[in-house]
């Protein structure tokens, strides 16, 4: 179980400035780059699974499928950055959250569910 949280927090930590590092050389395509961040955070969560599955005792080592929930999760959670109820909603309970970090959460959550 401390494993899992443990991966949890790294898959955010490294995720998040791991991935804003790997933006800057990715083309910016506009209205869609929450799109391409999401795609890119659920790639980073999958391959830090990986990568922590062979470091800590309690993590399974993850399967393709871990990669698509990751990916679906994320996509889902860029959507709903599009409505600005829910992200009044997010705002209103913890400020300071970023918009880009909404398919990070996304990704980590979708990793979580199937691993």
């Amino acid at each position: 179980m401390l494993g899992r949280l443990l991966l949890i927090i790294v898959q955010l930590v490294v995720g998040w400035y791991a991935g804003l590092e790997l933006l800057k050389y990715l083309p910016n395509v506009g209205d869609l780059n929450l799109f391409l961040i999401a795609g890119l955070f659920a790639f980073l969560v999958w391959a830090i699974g990986l990568l922590a599955a062979a470091v800590l005792k309690d993590v399974s080592q993850p399967g393709p499928s871990s990669l698509l929930f990751a990916f679906a999760a994320a996509m889902l959670f860029a959507v709903l950055t599009l409505f600005p109820e829910v992200t009044t909603a997010v705002a209103s309970v913890a400020r300071g959250i970023e918009f880009r970090m909404y398919p990070l959460v996304g990704a980590v959550i979708g990793y979580a569910i199937q691993s």
